[in-house]
Order: C-alpha cells, then structure tokens, then sequence
C-alpha cells in the first residue's frame, strides 16, 4: 500500500526541495542578483508547503508571491510566512484574473525586476494503468498550457509539467528585467524530447549554480542529477554558444569540483552517426539473448538485407547504457537496428562508446555525440574487439526458432573463431591488424571457449538453447558460471585493460563532450 502522501507526490511531481540545498541556492541567487534592493520580486509559483521560502531573508518575504495548488499547502504557507503574499493558484490552468491585484500591478510595473525561485513539479502524461505499485500520470499534465504549447508545435515535450511551467513564465516574463532560479533535472538541456523547447524560447544567458544527486530528493526513482542553474530572462543567447558550467556537491554536500553541461542539437548526437539501412526480411525479433519478443504490441520483427546482428541503442544517453547491446536477431522493440558488414565497424564503435564509460549519478544525462574528428583505425579495431567480448555482446546461436508459422535457425555471426562454415566476426579478425591489447583479448578469450567445448556434457545446455557449434559468447559465459566451471580472471583483466586504453580517447575524439574537473 503506497503512503497517501507519498502518492500525491509521485502523481503531481512534487517532490520538496532539503533545506540545505534550497540554502545553499539562496547563497548562488545572492551572487547573481541583489536582492536587498526595494524594486526586487519574487514569485514562487509551485510553492508547495514553502521550503524554498524557508530560507529567504524576512525583508524579502515582504516582497515575495507565493502560490501553490492544494488548500492545505495554501493554509500552511500563510501560518509560516505571514508578510508574504500567499494565494492559492494553478499556474498551469488559472488565468490572470485570478491573480491577487497586488501581483496584478507589480507585473505592470516596468521598474520591477523579477525572480522566479521554483522546484517546478516533475510529471509526464502515460498511458500507465493504475496498479498499486505504479503511479497513474495519465491526467496530470492535461492543462490549459499544455494546450497552448500543442497548438505552438511543442510537440512531446508539452507533456511534461516543468516545461509547461517554464512555457508559460516565457510568456508572462519575457522582455522584463527577470531571473530564473530553477531546481530541476537537466531534461530542458539535453534531452533530445526538449529540443524544440531550446529552439523556440529557452534561450536565456547563464549565471550559475550547482548540480547535486537526485537521491537528496526522498521518494525519487534513479540515480540522476538535479541542477539549480540561474538564468536571465532578459538576455538571450542559444545554449550551444553558451559555456555553461556548474559546480558539483554530493549528498553530504561537500564540493566535488566543476562539470560542463555541453547542449548541442540532435545533427551532432551520436544515434545520427551510423547508416541505417532499410529492414525488409521477416526474422524473429529479440527481447533478450534467448527469447523471442513475440507478444510486444509494437513488434519490430524485420531485418535488412545482409543482417550480421542487431544493434539495441535505445536513446542517446547514459540512462540508457543499460539498453545498449548486441542481439542476434532484431530488437523486438524501438531502439535496434541492423548490423551489416557495411556499417558494422561504426556499429561496434557505437557499442563500445556508449559502454566504455561507467554510469554515474552525475553523468545520467549526458549526451554522446558524433566524433569530431577522423577515427584512428586502431582506435576502432580495438572498439570491434572490446565489443565482441563485452559482457553486453548478447548475440547467440538457436535452432529450431518457431515464429509466425515458420522455423528460422539463428546463427552467430559474432561467433569468433574459425569453424564448420565462415562466420563474420572470424574473418574480420583474421583480415584486420590488432594492437596488443586488443590481441590480448582475443588471446584471453580462448580459453573459455576451450572450456566450454571441452566440458560440453557437464553444461545445462538445455537452458541455454545450446544446440549448435557457434554458439554465443552469452551462451558460453553463462553456462560455464552456471556449472561452476568459469574462469575468466585473466580475461576480465585483459578486457578492462583494453577499456582503460580507449576511454580517454572517446573524450578526444568528442563523443563525449561534458568534462568533470575534481576540486
């Protein structure tokens, strides 16, 4: 049974900002703006129970809006901060006439100068079923602004709350002297759904704030980070000219140094970089290394012409590292396409990148992008290599696939060595130069295999659909570890070894831009 509150919370996205850091963005709001000036207003306009206002100095209070939705939180604001305007309000349906008249003729006046200090609320629209684990978002975001900014060509990302906010204080604010200082995620930056958000208005010159984990939030989901990031309304300058960087603080809020949030358009995203080719041919379509997604509603169950594998790269950034992997059939939802032997070099470059660097809070959202510069070949031989032998590379040799009335037999394009019949990755093995790291893989990879064939009746091959001689490197590891026959410290060594080499130069060749410099 979920907690009352904490449903509320879950449903509308609110989720109340710590105290410590809704001081610590008081003392970055103070660098950026005076607030000790008498023309200064500040408009909360998703207030909540008020733990922003917590922090504000009492002569600023008196200066202060502070509306918010529910009639508790409404009566709550009023007890805590008595010289403030508090005022119930829906922001995002609410038009002006609602608006205390003291709001009303301080937004008419031109001398003022604004600050907005929110936590908007974070909620998307869903078509989720309410379920007593899951919260139903399916309403929530249906509101007026949401209309408007559909009507604008908005698109998707008119859905989410904290846009529409940021939609209509654009519109109430732009052309006065304002500020907005926003705790927030760094969706509105970086997400590839908020494009249009950054082509069509937000375009605001940065000055400052800090960025801190998404965990100091109770309730959240993820492990992703929150910003608190100033910006003036009044001046106008695209993100992608901006150098925009924002200090790092962990969870016991100790600086950890300084990170650069890189904002570029969708042209220069790495999931623009490789060829695509048409997918034509029925085959089975993969959930997983060994089962056939055949009940996904929205099935992708075709392949291109010349199919080695295929390539799950869902989205464009470390959220979704975890569904970044190698299949050897499609992948049987959104986010797969077709390896051949044209684009298969770029392919495992792609895997590889996107895997190389390990997922952290802080780096949740950053994008990786096309290289900036000529790939050295050793560069993507030892990507090929990595790739073949990660953990990730889920390709797997089936017989006898039922699907849709028809037997399909499954190869392993990927297997690597020589065989009964040719298989790709063998002979681009044999034909390419490897360096020694990448041949030090290779060579540590061997004798696993030489373990599974050599054992081959004390596996459960029958849970692990083992039937044939090419059988995948999924296959292999999993059923050698569950018959406690795997030994693979030496190639776990080499392996790492071989990341360690290619992770600086996924930064030098640009594929990720968004550096992190330690105090």
């Amino acid at each position: 049974m979920i907690d009352e509150t904490i449903e509320r919370r879950q449903r509308t996205g609110e989720f109340y900002t710590p105290l410590e850091y809704a001081r610590l963005g008081l003392q970055y709001l103070q660098r950026a703006v005076d607030l000790r000036s008498d023309r200064i207003r500040l408009w909360d306009m998703a207030a909540g129970t008020g733990n922003l206002e917590r922090v504000l100095p009492t002569a600023l209070l008196d200066r202060c809006y502070v509306s918010t939705l529910l009639d508790d939180d409404v009566e709550h604001c009023r007890r805590s901060f008595p010289s403030a305007t508090v005022f119930q309000y829906d922001y995002l349906n609410d038009d002006a006439q609602k608006l205390p008249s003291a709001l009303v003729d301080d937004l008419n006046d031109p001398t003022l100068e604004w600050i907005i200090f929110i936590n908007p609320p974070y909620a998307m629209a869903n078509n989720f079923e309410r379920r007593a684990d899951r919260i139903d978002k399916s309403s929530v975001s249906m509101t007026r602004v949401r209309e408007l900014m559909t009507a604008d060509g908005l698109g998707a990302v008119s859905r989410e709350l904290y846009a529409q906010f940021l939609y209509r204080i654009d519109r109430e604010f732009r052309g006065r002297r304002a500020t907005l200082a926003m705790f927030s995620k760094l969706n509105y930056m970086l997400s590839t759904n908020d494009q249009r958000l950054r082509d069509r208005f937000f375009d605001y010159e940065f000055e400052g704030g800090f960025l801190f984990p998404s965990k100091i939030f109770p309730h959240t989901k993820g492990s992703f980070p929150i910003g608190f990031l100033i910006w003036r309304l009044d001046r106008h300058i695209p993100l992608i000219e901006q150098k925009i960087v924002a200090d790092v603080f962990d969870e016991a809020g100790r600086l950890l140094g300084r990170k650069e949030i890189y904002s570029a358009p969708r042209s220069e995203l790495l999931s623009n970089w490789i060829e695509r080719p048409p997918c034509t041919k029925k085959f089975p379509p993969m959930s997983s290394a060994l089962k056939v997604g055949s009940l996904n509603k929205d099935r992708r169950d075709r392949i291109a012409e010349g199919f080695l594998a295929s390539l799950m790269c869902n989205g464009n950034d470390f959220t979704h590292q975890i569904k970044t992997a190698l299949l050897s059939g499609p992948y049987a939802s959104a986010g797969g396409m077709s390896i051949t032997a044209s684009n298969f070099e770029r392919a495992m470059v792609v895997h590889a990148v996107r895997h190389l660097e390990r997922a952290t809070w802080l780096n949740d959202k950053d994008q990786f992008f096309r290289p900036t510069a000529p790939l050295p070949t050793e560069f993507v031989n030892d990507c090929v290599v990595w790739s073949l032998f990660a953990p990730s590379n889920n390709t797997a040799s089936l017989a006898n696939v039922e699907y849709e009335g028809e037997t399909y037999r499954i190869k392993n394009n990927l297997y690597p060595w020589e065989g009964d019949e040719e298989r790709f990755a063998a002979q681009w093995l044999r034909e390419n130069n490897l360096s020694l790291e990448a041949r030090a893989v290779v060579d540590a990879a061997r004798p696993i295999y030489e373990t599974f064939y050599a054992r081959w009746n004390e596996l459960d091959r029958k849970k692990f659909l083992i039937e044939t001689w090419d059988a995948g490197w999924y296959q292999v590891r999993m059923s050698l570890k569950a018959a406690g026959l795997l030994d693979d410290k030496t190639f776990r060594a080499e392996h790492e070894r071989l990341r360690l080499k290619l992770l600086p130069m996924i930064y030098e060749l640009g594929f990720l831009r968004s550096a992190f410099d330690c105090v």
